[in-house]
């Protein structure tokens, strides 16, 4: 099963993100998870996810533009496909991933948000939205959907996409059963 751990391309921020990616991706790629990602950095959110993965023996495949200059020979052990735009990448991750898994982020992740949470409610298929709403970090992003949900542009049914956590024991735990139930067959 593959996971997309959208992660900030950003190293300049708080280094209690670096810490949750390195402890999120460690409880994935122990379960069992390949991944999916975005970007290859050795330092940052990417960087911890990464070293965990690899760590782990886990697949990683890596979807990006050659604009952005990772290195395919340092990141020998990913899996290169390379794609002409933001559109097509996101396109992909979405095609190859399981689990769709959000740290808190800028506006990349929150259009990934956005544009996966669409796709799901047009093919109404299994995959999960997990997002790590750290501090409140999506909270602006949760009162705009609450906001169309009262204006009726949505209804409340847009919510059973999307898998919110505050705490990361909780998010370990679902993301570890929802794995285990997958192996065992349980998820169709």
């Amino acid at each position: 099963m593959n996971v997309f751990f959208s992660v900030s391309s950003r190293t300049n921020i708080d280094s209690k993100y670096f810490n949750d990616a390195k402890k999120f991706s460690d409880a994935l790629a122990e379960v069992g998870y390949d991944l999916v990602i975005g970007a290859a950095m050795k330092d940052g959110m990417s960087g911890e996810v990464l070293r965990s993965f690899k760590n782990h023996n886990r697949k990683i495949y890596l979807k990006t533009m050659e604009c952005y200059h990772e290195d395919p020979i340092e990141f020998n052990y990913v899996d290169f496909e390379y794609v002409e735009d933001t559109f097509m990448r996101t396109k992909r991750i979405y095609e190859e991933s399981d689990i769709l898994f959000f740290m808190p982020g800028g506006t990349g992740t929150t259009s990934e948000i956005f544009a996966f949470l669409e796709q799901l409610r047009t093919d109404k298929c299994s995959k999960k939205i997990v997002i790590y709403n750290r501090d409140n970090h999506y909270q602006d992003v949760l009162k705009a959907i609450h906001k169309y949900i009262s204006l009726n542009f949505n209804d409340d049914s847009i919510f059973k996409y999307l898998n919110i956590y505050d705490e990361e024991e909780e998010l370990i735990d679902f993301i570890t059963k929802y794995q285990n139930d997958y192996i065992n067959n349980k998820i169709i």
